[in-house]
Protein backbone atom coordinates (compact mmCIF):
# COMPACT_ATOMS: atom_id res chain seq x y z
CA UNK A 1 0.00 0.00 0.00
CA UNK A 2 1.43 3.48 -0.79
CA UNK A 3 0.53 6.44 1.97
CA UNK A 4 -2.33 7.40 -0.23
CA UNK A 5 -4.04 4.02 0.63
CA UNK A 6 -3.45 4.36 4.14
CA UNK A 7 -5.29 7.50 4.74
CA UNK A 8 -8.77 7.40 6.37
CA UNK A 9 -10.49 10.25 7.16
CA UNK A 10 -12.13 11.87 9.96
CA UNK A 11 -15.84 10.99 8.80
CA UNK A 12 -19.57 10.17 9.70
CA UNK A 13 -20.66 6.89 8.18
CA UNK A 14 -24.19 6.19 7.84
CA UNK A 15 -26.43 5.01 10.35
CA UNK A 16 -29.49 3.30 11.25
CA UNK A 17 -29.51 3.66 14.87
CA UNK A 18 -30.33 6.62 17.48
CA UNK A 19 -26.59 6.10 19.24
CA UNK A 20 -25.34 6.83 15.28
CA UNK A 21 -23.18 3.81 15.52
CA UNK A 22 -21.68 3.24 12.34
CA UNK A 23 -23.65 0.60 9.87
CA UNK A 24 -21.37 -2.09 8.43
CA UNK A 25 -21.69 -3.29 4.78
CA UNK A 26 -23.03 -6.52 4.31
CA UNK A 27 -21.29 -6.56 1.02
CA UNK A 28 -17.37 -6.55 2.78
CA UNK A 29 -17.79 -9.62 4.53
CA UNK A 30 -15.27 -12.48 4.29
CA UNK A 31 -16.84 -16.43 4.11
CA UNK A 32 -13.87 -17.91 6.46
CA UNK A 33 -10.88 -17.38 9.06
CA UNK A 34 -7.96 -17.44 6.56
CA UNK A 35 -4.81 -17.67 7.72
CA UNK A 36 -2.18 -16.72 9.09
CA UNK A 37 -4.19 -15.77 11.89
CA UNK A 38 -1.95 -12.76 13.57
CA UNK A 39 -2.90 -10.84 17.14
CA UNK A 40 -2.38 -7.00 16.22
CA UNK A 41 1.01 -6.01 18.22
CA UNK A 42 2.52 -9.45 18.46
CA UNK A 43 4.43 -8.84 15.22
CA UNK A 44 7.56 -6.69 13.77
CA UNK A 45 5.77 -3.17 12.88
CA UNK A 46 6.89 -4.14 9.60
CA UNK A 47 4.81 -7.59 9.07
CA UNK A 48 3.06 -6.69 5.65
CA UNK A 49 0.03 -9.64 5.24
CA UNK A 50 -0.39 -9.01 1.40
CA UNK A 51 -3.80 -9.05 1.55
CA UNK A 52 -4.29 -12.39 3.07
CA UNK A 53 -5.30 -13.66 6.35
CA UNK A 54 -6.88 -12.57 9.11
CA UNK A 55 -5.66 -10.19 12.12
CA UNK A 56 -7.46 -10.27 15.28
CA UNK A 57 -7.48 -7.68 18.46
CA UNK A 58 -7.76 -10.88 21.41
CA UNK A 59 -5.07 -9.74 23.44
CA UNK A 60 -4.89 -6.70 26.03
CA UNK A 61 -6.54 -3.64 25.38
CA UNK A 62 -3.00 -1.37 25.55
CA UNK A 63 -1.84 -2.72 22.94
CA UNK A 64 -4.35 -1.50 19.98
CA UNK A 65 -5.58 1.74 22.36
CA UNK A 66 -4.11 3.96 19.89
CA UNK A 67 -5.65 2.53 16.58
CA UNK A 68 -9.17 4.63 16.93
CA UNK A 69 -6.84 7.99 16.74
CA UNK A 70 -4.33 6.27 14.47
CA UNK A 71 -6.54 3.58 12.00
CA UNK A 72 -3.42 3.08 9.37
CA UNK A 73 -1.83 1.09 11.76
CA UNK A 74 -4.33 -1.45 10.74
CA UNK A 75 -4.06 -0.58 7.16
CA UNK A 76 -0.09 -1.00 7.29
CA UNK A 77 -0.45 -4.49 8.37
CA UNK A 78 -2.42 -5.11 5.19
CA UNK A 79 -4.78 -7.51 5.85
CA UNK A 80 -7.13 -9.56 4.12
CA UNK A 81 -9.41 -9.25 6.82
CA UNK A 82 -9.72 -8.58 11.01
CA UNK A 83 -12.22 -9.13 13.44
CA UNK A 84 -12.84 -5.65 14.88
CA UNK A 85 -11.15 -4.39 17.97
CA UNK A 86 -12.30 -6.09 21.33
CA UNK A 87 -12.48 -3.68 23.68
CA UNK A 88 -13.04 -5.01 26.95
CA UNK A 89 -16.39 -4.61 28.68
CA UNK A 90 -17.90 -6.25 31.62
CA UNK A 91 -20.86 -6.07 33.67
CA UNK A 92 -19.43 -3.82 35.77
CA UNK A 93 -18.55 -1.12 32.86
CA UNK A 94 -20.58 1.77 32.45
CA UNK A 95 -23.03 1.79 30.14
CA UNK A 96 -21.77 5.07 28.72
CA UNK A 97 -18.52 3.70 28.94
CA UNK A 98 -19.39 0.73 26.57
CA UNK A 99 -21.03 2.62 24.28
CA UNK A 100 -18.34 5.03 23.28
CA UNK A 101 -15.92 1.29 22.76
CA UNK A 102 -18.73 0.15 20.99
CA UNK A 103 -18.65 3.04 18.63
CA UNK A 104 -14.95 3.34 18.21
CA UNK A 105 -14.48 -0.71 17.13
CA UNK A 106 -17.46 0.06 14.65
CA UNK A 107 -15.90 2.63 13.38
CA UNK A 108 -13.25 1.24 12.97
CA UNK A 109 -14.43 -2.07 11.40
CA UNK A 110 -16.20 0.57 8.61
CA UNK A 111 -13.55 2.29 7.53
CA UNK A 112 -11.74 -1.03 6.91
CA UNK A 113 -14.66 -1.92 4.82
CA UNK A 114 -13.96 1.49 2.69
CA UNK A 115 -10.51 -0.13 2.12
CA UNK A 116 -12.09 -3.48 1.06
CA UNK A 117 -11.02 -5.32 4.05
CA UNK A 118 -13.21 -7.62 5.46
CA UNK A 119 -14.80 -7.90 8.88
CA UNK A 120 -15.75 -10.09 11.04
CA UNK A 121 -18.39 -8.66 13.86
CA UNK A 122 -16.76 -9.11 17.45
CA UNK A 123 -19.42 -10.21 19.77
CA UNK A 124 -17.37 -11.14 23.00
CA UNK A 125 -18.89 -8.66 25.04
CA UNK A 126 -20.47 -8.68 28.44
CA UNK A 127 -24.43 -9.54 28.71
CA UNK A 128 -25.67 -5.98 29.43
CA UNK A 129 -23.55 -4.62 25.83
CA UNK A 130 -25.30 -7.64 24.12
CA UNK A 131 -28.10 -5.28 22.23
CA UNK A 132 -25.95 -2.30 22.15
CA UNK A 133 -23.17 -4.58 20.50
CA UNK A 134 -25.79 -5.27 17.33
CA UNK A 135 -26.39 -1.69 16.51
CA UNK A 136 -25.08 -0.82 12.85
CA UNK A 137 -24.77 -5.02 12.26
CA UNK A 138 -26.64 -5.93 9.11
CA UNK A 139 -29.17 -8.61 9.57
CA UNK A 140 -26.88 -10.91 7.42
CA UNK A 141 -23.35 -10.89 8.80
CA UNK A 142 -20.81 -13.12 9.88
CA UNK A 143 -19.68 -13.45 13.26
CA UNK A 144 -16.32 -13.53 14.90
CA UNK A 145 -14.87 -17.25 16.25
CA UNK A 146 -15.83 -15.91 19.70
CA UNK A 147 -19.63 -15.89 19.23
CA UNK A 148 -19.72 -18.73 22.10
CA UNK A 149 -17.35 -17.07 24.37
CA UNK A 150 -18.60 -16.82 28.49
CA UNK A 151 -17.15 -13.50 29.73
CA UNK A 152 -18.62 -13.79 33.32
Amino acid sequence: MYNGELYIPDCLFPTDNPLEIPCLLSDVQPQYIEIPFYCFGEQARTTNMNGRGTLHFYTDDYRFRSIYEKPEKILKYNPGSIIEPNFSLSNDTPIAFGMQAIYKKRFLARAMQEKGIGVFVDLNVAPKFYKLNLMGVPKVTHHSPQEGVQTD
